[in-house]
């Protein structure tokens, strides 16, 4: 289930090739792998090897099937196969334009900077990329260990950069490259296995979700400020492995989704400083 608070979006996709949008179902046909809403409210459907715009069938066809996708700001989508293909298709006529990869890999997730125009994509591999839609560079592979790829995102304004892996919790800030041109990344002093991630929607704040081990006590949430220091401003526990996290776009409440079920909203339960 997909809700955009801003866009008041509410999609479901409750079986294989349905989706029901604002509560009309749609058959689009294929395993839907991914739902995207662009920022006035325009779903697109990831299914299969095709991209469609509910209500308006099939815009794009690919040759891989397709994991991820989301909006650029310049309304284009971006998708991302299973065999590391990265297309940018045009929501006016279905075209598409391919980002080579250097080292390839499946994609699991891709997020977009609006502000900055920054892509980025998690690989199920060693490799994280990143690129930008206007330059013709090719996109630049960042080394983050192995990892399903999915636990990947943006800073508020687009200017750091977060992979968390169960062997590395890293940023890197776009602003400060290095003498080679890469962004400067740094590691996060953390603890356990990363279970999710999410930035502050205003301030240079970063939580993520860790799990220790199965006990009273193991599971729970890091925040960090990275520009001010690598290590934690704390640890909070929680009651379950923590699956997804989403604050409010205000930054006041932040929600958890648990491996037990639940979902729980707290408000700002970190302190921000």
């Amino acid at each position: 289930m997909i809700y955009d608070i801003e866009t008041n979006v509410q999609a479901w996709v409750p079986t294989d090739g349905d989706i029901t949008i604002d509560g009309k179902r749609q058959r689009v046909g294929g395993w839907v792998n991914d739902l995207a809403v662009s920022s006035d409210g325009e779903v697109a459907i990831a299914h299969g090897r095709q991209v469609s715009i509910a209500g308006g069938g099939v815009l794009a066809t690919r040759t891989t099937t397709i994991t991820s996708l989301v909006w650029h700001p310049d309304e284009r989508l971006v998708a991302a196969g299973s065999f590391g293909r990265i297309s940018w298709i045009s929501v006016d006529d279905g075209s598409a334009d391919d980002v080579e990869l250097p080292w390839g890999g499946a994609v699991a997730a891709l997020c977009v900077a609006e502000d900055s125009g920054w892509v980025a994509a998690g690989g199920r591999g060693d490799w994280g990329y990143i690129w930008k839609l206007d330059e013709v560079l090719p996109a630049m592979a960042i080394p983050v260990g192995t990892s399903t790829g999915r636990l990947v995102g943006f800073s508020a304004h687009g200017s750091q950069l977060t992979f968390a892996t169960p062997k590395m919790t890293a940023v890197f800030d776009l602003e400060a490259p290095d003498p080679l041109g890469q962004p400067a990344g740094q590691l996060l002093s953390s603890v356990g296995k990363p279970t999710a991630l999410c930035w502050h929607p205003t301030t240079d704040l970063v939580v993520t979700a860790v799990s220790t081990g199965s006990g009273q006590g193991s599971n729970g949430l890091l925040a960090w400020q990275p520009r001010r220091a690598p290590v934690p401003l704390g640890f909070i526990t929680t009651r379950a492995p923590v699956t997804h996290l989403a604050w409010s776009p205000d930054g006041t409440t932040l929600s958890l989704a648990m491996a037990d079920g639940t979902i729980s909203t707290a408000g700002n339960p970190i302190d921000l400083g």
